[in-house]
């Protein structure tokens, strides 16, 4: 999952700026581990007009850019803000290529919903364990009971 989450580099337009055509669809077909981007057909529409991205991220005098500042949260909160100003100037290009990146930003790359379930199972077994150690310690007192 994790180079998912590196493949959607491509949707900040500074980075997408570096590569060349063939790069960049080659990432796109890669971008097949989000299957609502497939389900959707997006990826062969973005496909279709990834020449088109790349040309805008490479002109535009709307390049990401942000100062450098001393406080890393507020950079990445600096650099976010330019990244989706950046779409909201130039997405209407292509209409696949800005749902698809309206779709990646919407995910939330956490592991929150993985320890949700990690959360769950613990309880679970917790209270098994406990109704079976109560059981076993019935068991026990009663077979002593029928031992004498």
């Amino acid at each position: 999952m994790l180079d998912c989450y590196r493949l959607a580099a491509i949707f900040h337009p500074t980075k997408a700026a570096q590569h060349t055509k063939e790069s960049l669809k080659e990432k796109v077909q890669q971008l097949k581990c989000f299957p609502i981007l497939e389900k959707l057909g997006l990826l062969s529409s973005m496909q279709i007009h990834s020449d088109t991205y790349l040309e805008y991220c490479q002109a535009s005098d709307k390049q990401v850019t942000f100062e450098a500042l001393q406080d890393k949260t507020k950079q990445r909160a600096a650099e976010d803000e330019a990244v989706l100003g950046w779409w909201r100037r130039w997405g209407g290009f292509t209409e696949s290529w800005a749902l698809a990146a309206r779709i990646i930003f919407s995910i939330a790359p956490s592991s929150a919903a993985v320890e949700r379930k990690f959360s769950v199972f613990k309880r679970l077994f917790q209270e098994k364990s406990a109704a079976l150690a109560d059981m076993q310690e019935a068991t026990l007192m009663v077979g002593n009971r029928f031992d004498k």
